[in-house]
Order: C-alpha cells, then structure tokens, then sequence
C-alpha cells in the first residue's frame, strides 16, 4: 500500500485548477507526455484510483505541482506506530561507511555548475566528521559559544537572491550520494510558495515524515495528532538514524519590514520556530542545513555556523560565461564578471542577453560598460529595497532597451539587484 497512492478531492481541486490554467484538458497528450504515462492512468488518476507512487508525483509535477503531498488521499492508510517503527528500522547493519541514500525526489536541478570546490569543501567538513584515527581516537568536540571549532549541528547558508544558495546545497547533496557518507537518507523541504510565504508548519512536517520513513508514514497515520506529536516522531527517525535534512528559503519565515527585528521569526510562524528548536538543541545523529537571503537570529549559535556566500571567483566567473558562446576575449568577461561581483543569476541573465539579443548579437562590446541611463538615478546601499519594489511594478513594461541601457550603469551590487529584479521581480519585493 505504501507504494500506491490516490488524490483527494481537495488535492483533484488544486490540479484541476493548474491544468484549467495551462488550458489543457484532463487527458492533455502533452501531460501524457511529461509524465511518461498513458491516458488510462490518468483517468485512473481522476478517478481517485490507486496508482503507482512513482507515476502520481510524475502527474503531479507535470503541471508544475512539486509538493505532491499536497494531492494525495490522506485517509486510506490506517497503519500508525508499525510504519514510525518500519521507519526506524530502515538502518543499513553492514559495513556503515558504505552507507548511501536516494536523492530527494524534489531536488532542484544543477545548471552551469563552476565548480565552487572550496565552498563545497568547507562544507563536507562542516557536516561530516573527521575519521577516527591512533592520532585522533575521539571524535570532534562539540561547538563552543559562538559556534567555533567542532562539528555543527546546523549550517545556514546565507546570500544575496540568485548568488547560488541552492544550487550549492544541491550539488552537495548529489555528491554525498555517490560518496561514502554516514547518511541514510535525505529530506529536502522548500519554504517556498507562489504566495511568498513558507507552506503550513503542519503540512512541512508530514512532507518530512513521508521522505525520511520511505513513503510509509503520511498525514493518514493518526490523523489527530497535532504538531507537537508529529515533531515528536520525527525526532525519534533522526535518533535513529542519521538523516541530512536542508530547509530551502527560509527567509520566507521571518518578519518582513522591520530593521530592528531582521532575522527573527513572524509571529504566524512560531511552530517553524518550535520545529527548529527541537531539531537543534535534540541530541541526535542527523544534520540541519538552511538557506536563506538574511541571517536566521533565532537559530542557537552553540550549534549552528552560518557561511556567507559570496560571488563567484574570476576564473569561475570567466568558465560561466564561455558556457554563453558569447564573442569576447578572457580579459572582457573578466571585466564582464568583476563588474556584477561574480553573481550566477545576474552574469547568466546579462550573457543570455548579449547572445540573443539581434544588437549585440554575442559580442561583448567594451564600450557597453559606457552606456548610460536616465531612467534610474544613483543607488545608494539603503535604498536597495525600495528600488526592487518599484522595478517589480514596472518592470514589465520595461524595453529591452532598457534593460541594455541599465545593465552596465551601476555599481556591481547594484547590478546584481537590478537585473534579477527586472528578470524575476516577485523573488526580489522581499
């Protein structure tokens, strides 16, 4: 049973509603298609007929549904401590460093990767602990005050929008995969959603418990048990065993608009804010990480370490753009990269420009950097958010002439802002 899943009515709703969006009809061959099924699944799927656990999340992300766990039927399962127990059990009893897990099946994908080897480095030995050696029989002593020396439990990845946050997490997850770590499975919740705030605490943590039990517990196992309840199962998984669990976005939880309360919690979400504290200061085996676009205040710094991430380097920045094609010497991408501070999102947007649009038609003109604007006056520092709130109100009306025209206006933080502003404005209001 743990295998086959069915939709809800409310869950039918919700995808009723995308694919009317997409104008397709519930047997769309274009759906068919970027699910790899058939139309006689997906009337099962309307139905409300049991399918392949597989071929549901592949219908649901089909019309772009990535939270499937939203669709399912959550009350068709009636079995309860025997699936938390089942869970628990699923330790591999061989050899424990030749210990694997599958790759969260919302993973968000890797593009363009520039090899940031020290970042990824720094973090292997963050989450991992060193080997046990004659010279080094104890294992790493625990964080100090301030979260220096040992071996954290939590790391917060902190970042401009765009500076690769995610992408980074992601290709480190894919490495642990093929790498002789001490995880046995791994959990990737995004906070996330269309209307830029983080999903239900509740419905977070029934995502968690479905990912880290293999997909035998579901929101169906003791439908009444609250948060605290359900926190308390999860909790006893990562006893168990080791588990590396990643919160993507998770500035979407804090207070917004107030300079004396950045990086501490909304109010409407304290549960989150509960959630962590259990994670955090539980002894278990398991490793938190976070992203986020501001500091995380609220998180215990004894045992949390929070990385700035930064551009990339020159030679990464240069590898970037050649990825481009774009006609351009080293020397001019250098200058190219130096200008927007390595940022990934704003040099991919500014190449696909130059290499697409009939003006430049690939070339990266010198003289580019010269082109002046009147539309936007000088930015200062603290005006940043003011300035992204009003590109997001009209950035659609903007020409691409424009958008030529400002691209190499500012200074290079500003840049960074500018274009993923126009680019992706809703990402930026925040």
């Amino acid at each position: 049973m743990a295998g086959l899943l069915r939709a809800s009515e409310e869950g039918l709703k919700i995808i009723d509603m995308v694919r009317r969006n997409l104008e397709w009809n519930k047997s769309e061959d274009t759906w068919c298609k970027a699910a790899l099924t058939s139309k006689a699944t997906l009337r099962r799927f309307w139905a409300q007929n049991r399918i392949r656990r597989e071929t549901f999340i592949d219908i649901c992300k089909a019309v772009g549904i990535n939270n499937w766990e939203d669709i399912i039927e959550r009350n068709d399962i009636k079995q309860t401590e025997l699936l938390l127990a089942a869970a628990i059990a699923d330790i591999a009893l061989d050899n424990q460093n030749d210990r694997t897990f599958p790759l969260p099946e919302n993973l968000p994908p890797v593009r363009n990767w520039v090899q940031r080897t020290k970042e990824i480095d720094i973090l292997k030995t963050l989450i991992t602990a060193p080997p046990l050696t004659k010279e080094s029989p104890a294992p790493a002593p625990p964080l100090t005050k301030g979260g220096l020396g040992g071996v954290p439990i939590a790391i917060s990845i902190v970042g401009l929008p765009g500076i690769g946050k995610t992408t980074l997490i992601s290709q480190l997850i894919r490495q642990f995969h093929t790498e002789k770590t001490p995880f046995t499975c791994a959990a990737w919740q995004s906070l996330q959603s269309a209307t830029a705030k983080a999903p239900p605490c509740d419905r977070t943590i029934d995502s968690l418990l479905f990912t880290l039990s293999n997909g035998d517990i579901t929101a169906a196992v003791n439908p009444q048990d609250d948060s605290f309840q359900k926190i308390e199962k999860l909790i006893k998984i990562i006893k168990a065993k080791p588990c590396l669990i990643v919160f993507d976005r998770a500035e979407t939880l804090l207070k917004a608009g107030e300079a004396k309360a950045a990086g501490y919690f909304a109010e409407d979400c304290a549960e989150y804010a509960w959630l962590f504290k259990q994670l955090l200061e539980t002894e278990h085996q398991s490793k938190i990480i976070f992203t986020s676009r501001e500091s995380l205040a609220e998180l215990p710094p004894t045992v949390t370490r929070e990385i700035q991430l930064n551009g990339l380097d020159r030679d990464a920045a240069i590898s970037l753009l050649q990825s481009f094609n774009l006609t351009a010497n080293p020397e001019e991408l250098a200058e190219m990269g130096d200008r927007y501070s390595g940022h990934p999102k704003a040099l991919q947007l500014v190449a696909a420009l130059i290499r697409d649009d009939t003006e430049f038609q690939g070339r990266v003109w010198a003289k580019a950097s010269k082109l002046v604007s009147a539309e936007f006056p000088s930015i200062k520092p603290q005006n940043i958010r003011y300035l992204l709130q009003g590109l997001a109100l009209k950035c659609q009306k903007l020409a691409s002439t424009n958008l030529k025209k400002i691209l190499f206006r500012h200074s290079s933080a500003d840049n960074c802002y500018i274009t993923i502003a126009i680019s992706n404005p809703i990402s930026c209001i925040r």
